[in-house]
């Protein structure tokens, strides 16, 4: 992961909206409210938003917090909780299409869009980043193979030292 620059919670937020609004032939994410509690929550938290650049192979470990189903009953999940990126991109291979077609619909849609103009919202804790927002756009640049970074607004936790002041 390359930093790029500090970023500001109102940056974040903005783009999140942004990536997140419905568009022609795409609906509003229906995990849009999820994601909005995760960024309110950061807000009450001590840490800092940076700018970077993730690769592919900080895509792949990348951890998913809480799974991720759009599949349809009794169907395998595509991603279980704590489940890394990587994982789940060898799950979206093995899966059939028809059993998750809204989560498929997602991803494919995003096979032709010029994907490093987008942004993920990660956060790091414990050394682990962990996915808030753009799990569609990771599994597809992953399973189709695209080259190059994404830009993600990645938010670090404050350590807080034994005498309670934190540094970032």
């Amino acid at each position: 992961m390359n930093a790029i620059g500090n970023a500001t919670i109102e940056e974040v937020t903005s783009c999140f909206e942004n990536e997140n609004s419905e568009s022609e032939g795409q609906k509003k994410s229906q995990s849009f409210g999820w994601c909005t509690e995760q960024l309110n929550g950061l807000r009450r938290r001590v840490g800092q938003w940076k700018l970077t650049e993730v690769s592919k192979d900080d895509m792949l470990g990348i951890k998913v917090e809480t799974g991720h189903n759009h599949s349809i009953p009794g169907s395998e999940a595509l991603i279980r909780a704590g489940q890394t990126v990587g994982e789940a991109v060898v799950q979206l291979r093995a899966l059939d299409p028809e059993t998750m077609p809204e989560c498929w619909r997602n991803i494919s849609h995003q096979k032709d869009r010029d994907i490093p103009q987008t942004h993920l919202i990660l956060k790091r804790e414990g050394g682990q980043l962990w996915h808030i927002d753009g799990i569609h756009r990771m599994l597809a640049w992953l399973y189709y193979e695209k080259e190059g970074t994404i830009r993600a607004f990645v938010w670090e936790a404050a350590e807080v030292a034994a005498d309670g002041s934190s540094t970032i």
